[in-house]
C-alpha cells in the first residue's frame, strides 16, 4: 500500500542524510516561512543566510526550507539530542510538528506534537512487536504502527527512517523529493544558535 512512497523515501535519504535530524512544522492556520520559524525559535531572522543545498553540510548550523504552507528544517549533525531541545519550540498550539533522527549507528527515532498531543517511537528492542503499549505511545501516528513494525522484522525491505518518512509526508502532505531539497533555503549559523549544555 506504501510501498510507491517507501521506494523514493529511501531513495531520498540515501547516503546523503544517514545522519542527521529532519524537522517538520506545519501550521493550522495560515504560512509558516522560513523567518517565522527562526523567530519562534527565538532568534532574528536576519542573523541566517541563504544558501544553496551543498552549503547544509556545517556540522550544528540549521537549514529552514520553505515546504508548502511549513517549513522544514535540516541538522546534518549525528542527533546528539541538542537539535530536539532547541527545534520542539516550533510545535505547540497551532501546529503540528514531527521531529526525526537519524544516527550514523543506524539507529532513527521520531517524535510528533499536534497541539499539545505528542507520540514518540524510537529504535526498537522489542521481543514481541504485538505489544500494545509501544503503539499507544506513538499518539497522533497510531495509525502508522503497523507501517513501522514492518521495519522491525529482520527481513524488513525498507528501513525505518523511510517508514518516519512515509508518515510524516501522508499526514503533513509534504513530499520529500529531491526537488524539494534543491530549494533555497535559510542557514541559521552554529555561531549564533543559543545550543543548551551537552
Amino acid at each position: 500500500m506504501y510501498e510507491e512512497i517507501l521506494t523514493r523515501n529511501e531513495d531520498v535519504l540515501g547516503p546523503h542524510y544517514e545522519a542527521c535530524e529532519l524537522i517538520v512544522t506545519i501550521p493550522d492556520h495560515g504560512i509558516l516561512t522560513p523567518e517565522g520559524a527562526i523567530e519562534r525559535l527565538g532568534y532574528d531572522p536576519r542573523e541566517a543566510r541563504t544558501a544553496l543545498p551543498n552549503e547544509i553540510r556545517a556540522m550544528g548550523d540549521l537549514a529552514f526550507i520553505q515546504a508548502g504552507t511549513g517549513v522544514v528544517a535540516i541538522d546534518m549533525l549525528d542527533p546528539n539530542g541538542l537539535t530536539q531541545s532547541v527545534t520542539e519550540r516550533l510545535g505547540g498550539p497551532g501546529f503540528r510538528h514531527w521531529y526525526m533522527a537519524m544516527e550514523l549507528s543506524g539507529r532513527s527515532s521520531l517524535y510528533c506534537r499536534y497541539g499539545d498531543v505528542e507520540g514518540y517511537v524510537t529504535d526498537p528492542d522489542f521481543e514481541d512487536l504485538s505489544d500494545v503499549e509501544w503503539r499507544t505511545r506513538l499518539g497522533p501516528l497510531a495509525p502508522y504502527a503497523d507501517l513501522i513494525s514492518a521495519t522491525f522484522e529482520e527481513d524488513a525491505e525498507f528501513s525505518e527512517s523511510a517508514a518516519y518518512l512515509t508518515a510524516i509526508e501522508l499526514e503533513s502532505g509534504i513530499q520529500f523529493t529531491a526537488e524539494l531539497l534543491q530549494n533555497p533555503r535559510l542557514i541559521l549559523p552554529e555561531t549564533v544558535i543559543n545550543w543548551p549544555p551537552v
